[in-house]
């Protein structure tokens, strides 16, 4: 049995490796199947002699799943057909997604995603829509609540108050617009945010599936009040500078965490009272105990804030950009040197389960993998092209230097004519480049610091 801190890092650790389907990732959907299947792995049906609470479900209603389909899309003026409507999903659809068995666990997915796409993003009458979407809010919070449900189970119920709208999206057609999410909605998922904020013991589970709900919130903020929006920045800020992790979740799981407050700060697009947002992504950028790719999305992120007509002081933003860049310029130049290496100690040929270098098409064949290097670098061009025009001018051509060389290796590696003996050479020298950058920055303010000191 794994203990509690692990069992939630194996939980949202696989959660953030599945993808969507094409389908969901257009509406912000569900998670797979999967992901529930993480939890009956992590979270026993059975624990320490505690068994999880249920609500009683109608079987027998099952069968009326065509009906509630057709109705969703067609829906009738006759009082019995909605009131059987209603039914399925009060008596029936929603109480079981309430069970904790394996199998129940394993179809939350699908019955959450076909609350979407069967039902609620299917039917064409906004008032169905309405009251169907009030039915499962009240459903799910309840759920969310009681502590006595299965952790898969309020995972789930989160999961999809984050996704519940006051106006659906229309994606085709002449009159296509994007969603609104629910005020409600949105309440519930700051109130449990900011509860874990302020250091209440809240399920891990719960923050997670909160900052998920608001993120996709944050997108599509237009629709909310303002006092709405001030709520939701100011409690995943609280999130994301907070000093003492969340209790019950590992280092992985809390980095995890303050990048997905983080993304939530990031659709919202506002740099901050005295650029205090921007200065708390640029702490989690510099933040040395986070994985490089953690410090290199945070740096991604920094694209999607407004720094229009905002003026930042160059020491805190370009240096910490400047190491970021020093460190993903050292690792890739240590993995290109290991190639050069295997390269020459096997003439080209893979030992399989040895340094990791293959070829996708050629299993004995020894290969460089670019993707590692593409993503680390093109997480940082677009933190360092979006700060760029804001910084003093001076620290503006440090930014294009490196820039320059990014783009190289970008294209570099990019293209499929280029050798990996070649690309992992280009590596090294792109290493040392960022290294001349940082050198400068430290000879520049050796030079200003006698000045200083008068």
């Amino acid at each position: 049995m794994l203990p509690g801190s692990s069992r939630i890092k194996l939980l949202f650790g696989w959660a953030a490796q599945l993808r969507l389907s094409s389908t969901c990732r257009k509406r912000f959907a569900c998670l797979p199947a999967l992901l529930i299947v993480a939890a009956v792995v992590c979270f026993p049906v059975v624990a320490a002699g505690q068994r999880y609470k249920s609500a009683p479900v109608v079987d027998r209603l099952r069968l009326d799943a065509i009906f509630a389909q057709n109705y969703a899309r067609n829906p009738t003026n006759d009082p019995a057909d909605k009131q059987r409507f209603d039914a399925f999903f009060t008596q029936y659809y929603f109480p079981a997604m309430t069970r904790f068995g394996p199998k129940e666990l394993a179809d939350l997915g699908n019955m959450r995603q076909d609350l979407f796409t069967r039902f609620l993003w299917r039917s064409q009458s906004e008032q169905l829509q309405r009251d169907l979407t009030q039915k499962a809010y009240a459903a799910m919070w309840t759920i969310v609540k009681d502590r006595a449900y299965h952790p898969a189970v309020q995972y789930n119920a989160i999961l999809v108050i984050g996704l519940l709208d006051a106006q659906y999206a229309i994606d085709v057609g002449a009159d296509t617009r994007p969603p609104k999410p629910l005020p409600e909605a949105n309440k519930a998922l700051v109130t449990v945010a900011e509860a874990a904020a302020d250091g209440k013991p809240v399920p891990p589970q719960l923050v997670v599936g909160a900052l998920i709900g608001l993120e996709r919130h944050a997108k599509y903020h237009e629709s909310l009040s303002p006092e709405a929006v001030a709520a939701m920045s100011a409690t995943a800020q609280k999130l994301l500078e907070l000093e003492t992790p969340l209790p019950n979740v590992d280092h992985d799981v809390a980095a995890w965490t303050k990048l997905r407050a983080a993304s939530v700060l990031a659709e919202l697009g506002a740099v901050g009272t005295d650029n205090n947002v921007h200065l708390a992504f640029m702490k989690l950028a510099s933040d040395n105990s986070s994985t490089l790719d953690d410090r290199c999305l945070a740096a991604a992120l920094l694209r999607k804030l407004d720094y229009d007509g905002v003026q930042l002081d160059g020491k805190t933003t370009v240096e910490p950009l400047v190491q970021l860049a020093v460190a993903v310029g050292d690792s890739e130049g240590k993995r290109a040197k290991q190639f050069q290496d295997a390269r020459m100690s096997t003439g080209g040929v893979s030992r399989r389960g040895g340094r990791g270098f293959r070829s996708s098409t050629n299993p004995d064949e020894l290969a460089y993998d670019r993707r590692p290097l593409l993503s680390r670098l093109i997480d940082l061009r677009r933190g360092l092209g979006a700060v760029k025009d804001a910084v003093p001018a001076d620290q503006q051509q440090r930014i294009e230097t490196l820039l320059t060389e990014i783009r190289t290796i970008v294209n570099s590696a990019n293209d499929k004519d280029t050798i990996d003996l070649r690309l992992v050479t280009e590596v090294q020298d792109m290493a040392s480049q960022i290294r001349a950058v940082s050198q400068s920055g430290a000879a520049d303010a050796t030079d200003v610091a006698p000045e200083n000191a008068l």
